[in-house]
This record gives structure tokens, C-alpha cells and sequence, in this order.
């Protein structure tokens, strides 16, 4: 379980003061707080909404709850960003479908393939002991060098953005409600 690793492993583990690099996995995400959606049921956005200071009626349909709901401006908060936050580290969240910025990718992807190639005529119990083997020969240059390759990738992103956007606003976008050779069209047809 991650939260249990979270807490018995690796908090205690951490230098003072760390970053630690969440992807947007759903046993990473779960929010404290998170708001009702339409799948809840009524009862349960009404108690949510009073929970948060928010006045209801019994008669309100749940549209109208909801519509409270959409109006309270409420920022994520994620149980492990608290929790790590309780502990003085920082969490640093990925953006959402961007796992070329995370150098673990990197390290498990070298992981497996030293767990593969070991792995010839191995049996199912010896797996454990090929990982933590590989996890072992896992050297700090390694990481230092994945890390720096993800710093490149997010380099080219910023840059590549930058000019999308430069290109973006240089570009002159007409809307044409109407052309004149339509106009022309239509004027010969009444001819």
C-alpha cells in the first residue's frame, strides 16, 4: 500500500527539507476535501456544502447544490502533499500525462532490464531478490544523469512552447462572416 510505504519508509528516510516528485497517479491524488460531483448522491453534496460553511435548504433540487458547489472557489489539496508538508518536505507534482519528466520512468525502465536479463530460468520467488538487486546497482551518476536528461526534455518543452506562442500571436486570424464572391453569386442568380 503507498500510503503505508509513504509513511513507514520513506518519511522516515528523507534528508530535511526534501522535494519529492509525485506523478498524478490516483493513489498519488486523493484530495482532502474534494468536492461533490453530479454522481453523489443529494445527501451528500448537501452535507459537503454545510461542511464548508454553505447554507442549504431541504427543498433545493441538486442541480442547485451543485451549482453552490461550482461556485465556492476551491483549490486541490492532496492528502500526501499535507502529509509530507506535516514533515517540512515539498511536493512537486508532474504535469498530467508527462512521465518523460519523471527520471524514475528512466530508472525503472534500467531496473527491468537488469531484472530480464537475470531473469533466464529463474523462478517466480527469486523475482524479489532480482529487483532489489537491480535497485541496488542503481548508482547515484545514474540518477544524476537521468535527471539531467529530464531537464533537457523540460528545456525543449518551455522552448518549444515559447515559440508556439510567439508564432501563435504573429499570426493574424480573420473570421469571414460572409465572402463577396458569395455576395456576387447570390447577385447574379437575382439577374
Amino acid at each position: 500500500n503507498f500510503m503505508q510505504w509513504l509513511e513507514k519508509q520513506l518519511i522516515p528516510n528523507l534528508p530535511a527539507n526534501s522535494i519529492v516528485v509525485m506523478d498524478n497517479a490516483p493513489y498519488h491524488s486523493v484530495q482532502i476535501n474534494k468536492p461533490p460531483t453530479m454522481n453523489n448522491r443529494k445527501e451528500v453534496i448537501r452535507s459537503w456544502l454545510e461542511s464548508n460553511n454553505i447554507s442549504t435548504t431541504e427543498d433545493m433540487r441538486k442541480a442547485e447544490l451543485l451549482m453552490l458547489v461550482k461556485n465556492i472557489s476551491h483549490s486541490k489539496t492532496y492528502y500526501v502533499d499535507e502529509l509530507l508538508k506535516q514533515h517540512q518536505h515539498t511536493v512537486v507534482r508532474l504535469p498530467p500525462y508527462h512521465c518523460e519528466l519523471n527520471p524514475i520512468e528512466l530508472i525503472w525502465s534500467t531496473m527491468k532490464r537488469k531484472v530480464a536479463m537475470n531473469n533466464v530460468g529463474q523462478s517466480n520467488s527469486n523475482i524479489v531478490q532480482l529487483v532489489k538487486n537491480a535497485c541496488a546497482e542503481i548508482t547515484q551518476q545514474e540518477w544524476e544523469k537521468h535527471c539531467i536528461h529530464v531537464k533537457h526534455i523540460a528545456e525543449q518543452m518551455w522552448e518549444a512552447d515559447y515559440l508556439t506562442e510567439e508564432f501563435i500571436e504573429s499570426v493574424e486570424f480573420v473570421v469571414n462572416t460572409g465572402s463577396s464572391d458569395e455576395d456576387e453569386l447570390s447577385s447574379d442568380d437575382n439577374e
